[in-house]
């Protein structure tokens, strides 16, 4: 079978108690009370200060940030140049405006992400990027790029489609499990899923026969979890057992809001 190559969502909660003082002579709480008051007032002044600091620094970050994915995405539509510098194919069989795109946290990880899928060119030219940006450097840096047909799952994890379906898969297309490195700011591939279905032939490459015995629902289709490199490849699985795997490690779909590459729509990303 043709082999492929194919994260994850870290949250912190801060717990802040406030405890009281005892009470003591008379004077001495007259005293001391304006005080704490004070104090208080000042050191609530104090973290409201850093709140708003915070805030600001986020939304400055952010408006970099989509200014920075305008500009791109501009540089795209009007000169078909990527943001590494590479031209895209000239075999553009469409208007730029037939390419999708999207802003959107698909790794989770807090911070928006471009998503560019060209498709309205020939086959051999189509590619989906995703982009995050560098707020140090100003410049965008590719995460993971791949043929467009992309599946986004609610826990970081891609689904992403092999471009040619060759093998004994049928109307399953086989695809690649990509899975977010937080460390590397990057995906890396973990699974490639393939199927045999007996309908096209009763024996593989190797001679070897269609394992009836693993087709527990009998529909003469089984799925495969081979490692990304081609150097496993994972038992036979029925419908019932791929699909349980992909409940308990992938998670569920998630709709990204995908807009036709047109100005008005580069102009408006908010």
């Amino acid at each position: 079978m043709k082999k492929r190559v194919i994260t994850g969502l870290m949250a912190a909660s801060v717990i802040v108690s406030l405890a009281g003082c005892g009470a003591g002579q008379k004077e001495n709480v007259e005293s001391t009370a304006p005080a704490t008051m004070t104090q208080t007032v000042a050191a609530s002044q104090v973290e409201t200060a850093e709140v708003t600091e915070t805030e600001t620094t986020v939304q400055a970050d952010r408006a970099s940030r989509i200014k920075a994915y305008q500009a791109a995405l501009e540089n795209i539509y009007q000169n078909h140049i990527l943001p590494d510098g590479s031209e895209l194919r000239d075999d553009i069989s469409g208007e730029m405006s037939g390419n999708k795109f999207a802003v959107y946290d698909v790794d989770h990880d807090g911070r928006e992400e471009l998503v560019f899928c060209y498709t309205a060119t020939s086959m051999a030219s189509m590619t989906a990027k995703i982009y995050d940006y560098d707020e140090a450097s100003g410049e965008l840096y590719e995460e993971l790029s791949q043929f467009p047909i992309l599946t986004f799952y609610d826990n970081a994890t891609i689904g992403a489609g092999i471009s040619h379906n060759q093998g004994y898969a049928g109307e399953f297309w086989p695809y690649t499990f990509y899975t977010y490195d937080a460390a590397n700011d990057s995906y890396r591939a973990e699974y490639f899923v393939d199927a045999w279905d007996k309908s096209l032939s009763d024996v593989n490459y190797n001679g070897e026969a269609f394992p009836d015995d693993a087709d527990k629902d009998g529909d003469g289709i089984v799925y495969y979890l081979e490692a990304p490199d081609g150097s496993e490849t994972g038992e036979p699985l029925d419908r019932d057992a791929f699909d349980q795997w992909i409940s308990e490690n992938v998670g569920n779909e998630e709709n990204i809001p995908f807009q036709d590459l047109t100005e008005d729509a580069i102009r408006q990303i908010q």
